[in-house]
């Protein structure tokens, strides 16, 4: 299942890449596929532990779609990957990922806009939260510009990094 992992997350990268999207094609079937391997090979409850972590992925990183951080595209990665590789492994992937992205996404703001434009950004992400405006923030994180980048890059660099620790060569 490593492979398809490795695979899927690779073409979606790629054509994230180019398109800016991620195929639902490709997600169902990564989906499809980490399910059924997991019923064959663990029966029926380790498939019921694959379900809870594509619920987990999907439920966890809907959230950020929601505030305008993630694609849905991004989303559904995610979940199918819970479905392929289970809950201990979305758990520790959803960790490395959103520190991968975040810092893939700080060198991208410090180099389009500086350390200012950061501080300005935190400092309004955390009054609106607070304020239970959360909403507003949507408007300032996707408004165009040049800060955006396709998600996948710190999805499949995570992704990589998980099986390399969880999965070691011996």
């Amino acid at each position: 299942m490593i492979l398809l992992v490795v695979v899927g997350l690779f073409i979606a990268m790629v054509t994230d890449l180019k398109k800016r999207r991620i195929p639902n094609l490709l997600t169902v079937s990564m989906t499809i596929a980490g399910l059924i391997n997991c019923f064959i090979n663990k029966g029926i409850y380790g498939l019921g532990e694959h379900l809870l972590a594509f619920l987990f992925g999907f439920v966890f990183y809907f959230i950020f779609y929601l505030v305008g951080a993630f694609g849905a595209g991004d989303v559904k990665l995610i979940a199918s990957l819970g479905a392929i590789m289970g809950l201990k492994f979305i758990l520790m992937a959803s960790i490395i990922i959103l520190l991968v992205g975040g810092i893939i996404s700080f060198i991208i703001l410090a180099k389009n806009n500086g350390l200012y434009y950061i501080s300005k950004l935190l400092y309004d992400f955390f009054n609106l939260l607070f304020t239970g405006r959360i909403k507003q923030f949507k408007r300032i994180v996707t408004s165009p510009g040049s800060n955006s980048y396709p998600y996948t890059i710190a999805i499949f660099v995570g992704s990589m990094v998980t099986i390399w620790y969880m999965y070691p060569i011996n």
